[in-house]
């Protein structure tokens, strides 16, 4: 029963401090400041980095911060809207982002009404590749 008992608790302490677990909106977290916002209006995003480690994201030339991609819901399903231009040239890996940091960024871009959500890719673990990240959704009413 003890080994049960203690076999159980590393498994739970392993999901706590995981950033590679199914529930990924509890290590990456990522929000807007509203879920409704008018045409025009700036959308403000802040991410959160809750793991032990550092994440690292791809530097895209055209774009001073976390590169995102804006998703928007049509016809059944997510379809790219809008993310930065990235070139092979000057575009590489990796910024950090660090454990427990706060990331924040606006956007005023040409949204049309519609449902939306924003990814973020990082690499949580080196040799597996990038991992996507979505923030809530939000509509442009």
């Amino acid at each position: 029963m003890k080994a049960r008992v203690l076999f159980l608790s590393f498994i739970i302490l392993g999901f706590l401090y995981s950033c590679e677990d199914d529930n990924k909106n509890e290590t990456v977290i990522i929000r807007t400041d509203k879920d409704c916002y008018s045409i025009g209006e700036e959308v403000k995003v802040e991410i959160i980095n809750n793991c032990e480690s550092i994440l690292e994201y791809y530097i895209c030339s055209s774009y001073t911060g976390i590169p995102p991609l804006f998703l928007k819901y049509e016809n059944d399903e997510w379809t790219g809207f809008w993310s930065p231009i990235c070139d092979a040239y000057l575009s590489h890996c990796c910024g950090e982002f660090e454990p427990h940091d706060k990331y924040e960024d606006i956007f005023n871009l040409e949204f049309e009404k519609g449902i939306y959500k924003i990814e973020y890719s990082f690499f949580v673990e080196h040799g597996e590749g990038y991992q996507s990240f979505y923030s809530n959704e939000f509509r442009i009413e």
